[in-house]
Formats: structure tokens, sequence, C-alpha cells
């Protein structure tokens, strides 16, 4: 099926801190890449997360 023609966009790329929908990108099957948004909140959550997994040695939480 061409998606072009019905305007499907199965690419989609994702906020990793607050699940929001970054934007949508033309692809031959369903891909989800994940990223950080611009909310200010999120991005401290993530500089947080870096800062807990050096405190235990680089191994995630």
């Amino acid at each position: 099926m061409d998606n072009q023609k019905y305007g499907v966009l199965l690419g989609s790329i994702m906020c990793k801190s607050c699940g929001e929908l970054i934007d949508t990108f033309d692809a031959e099957k369903v891909i989800i890449y994940y990223s950080s948004c611009k909310n200010q909140k999120c991005g401290s959550q993530e500089n947080e997360t870096e800062k807990q997994q050096i405190a235990v040695g680089g191994r995630s939480l």
C-alpha cells in the first residue's frame, strides 16, 4: 500500500520523559523513536536521571 496516497504516517517521535508526540514522519512500517521535547520540565527530569545513574556507577536504576 502506498502510504503517501492515503496520508498515513507510520513513524513517530515521542518524548521519552512525558510521552508527548513530538513529530511524525513517513515510514514503511510502524517506527517509534524517543527523544526529549522542548518542555523545560522534561529536560530537568532527564538531567536528574543522568545524575542518579552517575551516582550508582553508571547503571540504570
